[in-house]
């Protein structure tokens, strides 16, 4: 980030500086996420995300979670996604299948 600048930019290790407004959909999107899980400031929190993959890599799906435990241990995350890249293998005993919630519901309403 440039202090100098009244504008959100980052400068590269090459010194090129991009403004925030100049990254891809994907680049904000992680921008974004990332920033709201820093001012967890490491504090227990519940993070809710709907599709967070749209627009990112592949490789940062795949990292997603990972990056976010490291900011914040004490964060839940609560993830809706169609993508099995996001839980990858070490969350898969934590992913929950829509259809395990729903039919348990219907049975115990008598649908």
């Amino acid at each position: 980030m440039d202090v100098k600048d009244t504008k959100l930019a980052f400068r590269l290790k090459n010194d090129v500086k991009i403004h925030w407004y100049d990254l891809s959909s994907g680049e904000k999107q992680l921008l974004i996420i990332l920033l709201t899980v820093l001012c967890q400031d490491e504090k227990p929190s519940i993070l809710i995300m709907d599709e967070p993959e749209i627009s990112l890599y592949l490789e940062w799906q795949y990292e997603l979670i990972q990056i976010i435990k490291k900011m914040n241990p004490h964060c839940q995350q609560i993830i809706v996604t169609h993508s099995p890249s996001i839980y990858g293998k070490e969350w898969r005993d934590k992913v929950t299948f829509t259809k395990n919630i729903i039919s348990p519901m219907k049975a115990s309403n008598g649908i």
